[in-house]
């Protein structure tokens, strides 16, 4: 610019001589007709007359002919800084913002290097796509960044060659500083509380800044800009919190109106975009039989991409935020090695955990094509959307599970209406005995089962069993149970016989962990013995009219649990006025308040107190036992109760 300036003077003076010296001839050749010296004297004297006369507008004219390009542009960049200053005042969007200084800029310095700095968060993210000194597109800002001078002196032009030498509280600066010509300007963008960016200026406005105008209206853009971009990111985030509310609102009812999950994940995903600029964007949910991160909704994937490679939970970013429940976001993935790339575009990403109360069900993804793009107020909002998505999958998941539910209800219905058609309906008659059942399953269908029949020419059989497990896995056991029982009845084999074979067929036919206990007598009426064997289940209680309680413990283990096991029965001789009680845990092992088990002792006390009593009579002592004991009328475990009384004299 000096040297510009120079030679500038020296082209003025040149030309104001060379023009002197014509007017000087002129006169002198006009003069011709007076001698000389007068004739010289007199053009001497009308020149000089004429520079005093005419030399300050010939030297604006010939100073405006030497550099009329440099006016041109001083004219054309001082009436473009008067409508930037204008169009300030119209704008209250903060991206519309953005963009309209960049374009100002970009008019105003042409193919001139400049770079706009915006600060967002905790750092410096580059606006300006052109980058011919190779600039960072992210500066991370520091914690003293308010203490470098650009800051504490905003909208002021600082020269790079003084700046370099005041680095204190610019460090994050310094890398940059120095790959900046020398000659160049930054200035810093601050409004009243915070810092909004910085400028850096190439050094040929320079010779615009040697106007005090020009550098005054500058300064004055570049303070109203400060201010304009400070009050729209206030006015954007009231904005934004306010379309938040009602986009909340808009699929709180969404969710309350209608339980499929797709239309709802569909809206979220779509609302998101109202509030946050993505790329891409998707809903996964875990599928955890096949161990992947299942792709429920996507905007800008390639799905036939997530089709053929989809992404396995311990995979990428998605795959840490569903392990540690934190959401996260990377300013560049570039430099994140964990990440999973499914877009080449991709340069930054969001995401958050989708929980169903404390269990993380999926994660909310956003993926942008620009570094440092999502913030934490971006973070913030993700979270209430991937609330409202939990509660969403919450709610389609009890609508399916409720579905399954009274679907499985029906089933277990018929199968209460078969398994109750497989137990006798009412005993038959037994000679000089009395003999009354109750059985009741905990659920619609039970674990428990019983049998009494007559046993050909030799007596009636009773069965009493329990297999392991409830509901409808104990239905299907006690139903295999009964049918295998059921069909060694037809082979003349003793009691302790039917009871290995029995146990054999189990063992085969169930998986680990599944068996049954099981006793199953033979009463001869004729000479009242009874023979039995108990495969490990609760001894039934024979009572004597003495009061004393002998229990029937010979037999085996249980069924099922191991094959080809050795079982021994043994029979015994009823007298009248005994009684034989047999029934399955849910009696005994009924619990209170307390969680006190009901217990044969208790069990004993009621029959020796009602004693004599008929076995209808005892059966409604013993449920109105447990049920006052319990405090419940519903049993947590199927209950199975056979009482058989001897009343008199062959």
């Amino acid at each position: 610019m000096k040297a510009r300036r120079i030679i500038n003077r020296w082209l003025l003076l040149g030309f104001k001589a060379v023009l002197y010296f014509a007017i000087f001839s002129l006169v002198y050749t006009l003069f011709s007709f007076f001698p000389e010296p007068r004739r010289s004297f007199i053009a001497y004297a009308i020149t000089i007359l004429l520079i005093l006369t005419i030399s300050e507008h010939l030297t604006a004219r010939v100073q405006q002919f030497i550099d009329a390009n440099f006016y041109r542009s001083l004219y054309r960049f001082r009436k473009l800084l008067e409508q930037f200053n204008q169009e300030l005042n119209t704008l209250q969007d903060y991206k519309a913002l953005q963009q309209m200084a960049i374009r100002y800029l970009n008019r105003l310095f042409g193919t001139d290097i400049y770079y706009f700095y915006i600060f967002w968060e905790s750092s410096f993210e580059r606006l300006t796509v052109t980058n011919t000194l190779n600039l960072p597109e992210i500066i991370p800002a520091g914690q003293s960044i308010e203490n470098c001078l650009i800051f504490r002196e905003p909208a002021q032009l600082h020269p790079i060659k003084l700046l370099r030498h005041r680095t204190h509280g610019c460090a994050p600066l310094s890398a940059v500083l120095e790959k900046v010509p020398a000659d160049a300007y930054i200035a810093g963008i601050k409004g009243n509380q915070q810092i909004q960016g910085f400028l850096i200026l190439p050094g040929s406005i320079q010779n615009l800044l040697e106007f005090p105008d020009v550098e005054t209206l500058l300064r004055k853009v570049l303070n109203k800009l400060a201010t304009g971009l400070e009050n729209a990111r206030v006015y954007s985030e009231i904005k934004r919190k306010s379309l938040e509310t009602a986009l909340l609102f808009e699929i709180s009812k969404k969710i309350t109106a209608t339980l499929n999950l797709q239309d709802v994940l569909n809206t979220i995903i779509d609302s998101v975009g109202r509030l946050v600029s993505y790329d891409a964007a998707a809903i996964f949910l875990i599928d955890r039989e096949a161990q992947i991160l299942r792709h429920m909704v996507t905007r800008g994937y390639d799905r036939d991409l997530l089709d053929r490679m989809p992404l396995k939970m311990h995979q990428g970013i998605a795959g840490w935020v569903v392990r540690t429940k934190k959401p996260s976001i990377i300013a560049d993935v570039s430099n994140e090695p964990t990440y999973y790339s499914l877009r080449r575009e991709t340069r930054s990403q969001i995401t958050v955990p989708i929980f169903s109360g404390e269990e993380v069900v999926g994660v909310l993804v956003l993926e942008s094509n620009y570094p440092n793009h999502f913030t934490q107020a971006d973070l913030e909002l993700l979270t209430s959307f991937a609330n409202m998505a939990g509660i969403a999958i919450a709610n389609a998941q009890l609508y399916e599970d409720s579905l399954k539910k009274k679907k499985l209800e029906s089933d277990l219905l018929v199968a209460s209406r078969v398994q109750r058609a497989l137990l006798p309906a009412r005993p038959p008659r037994i000679q000089g005995a009395e003999i009354e059942v109750f059985t009741i399953p905990s659920l619609i269908v039970g674990g428990d089962l019983y049998d009494i029949f007559r046993f050909g020419h030799r007596g009636v059989g009773i069965a009493i069993g329990d297999v392991s497990g409830k509901g409808a896995p104990g239905a299907i056991l006690m139903a295999l149970v009964y049918a295998g029982f059921k069909s060694l009845l037809k082979e003349i084999w003793e009691v302790s016989e039917i009871i290995a074979r029995l146990n054999n067929l189990l063992a085969e036919s169930t998986t680990e962990g599944y068996y049954s206990t099981f006793f199953f007598s033979v009463y001869r009426e004729n000479t009242r013995e009874l023979t039995y064997c108990n495969a490990g289940h609760n001894p039934p209680m024979l009572l004597h009219a003495d009061r004393s309680i002998e229990y029937l413990t010979e037999g085996g283990t249980v069924l099922g649990f191991l094959p080809n096991q050795e079982y021994v029965q043994k029979t015994i001789t009823l007298q009248p006025g005994d009684y034989l009680i047999m029934y399955t845990d849910g009696i005994t092992e009924i619990r209170n308040s307390q969680g006190e088990e009901f217990g044969e002792a208790r069990l004993e006390d009621i029959l020796k107190t009602h004693y004599g009593k008929s076995p209808k009579e005892l059966k409604s002592e013993i449920i109105m036992a447990i049920r006052r004991f319990s405090g419940k009328m519903v049993f947590e475990d199927d209950v199975t109760l056979i009482i058989m009384q001897l009343v008199h004299e062959l």
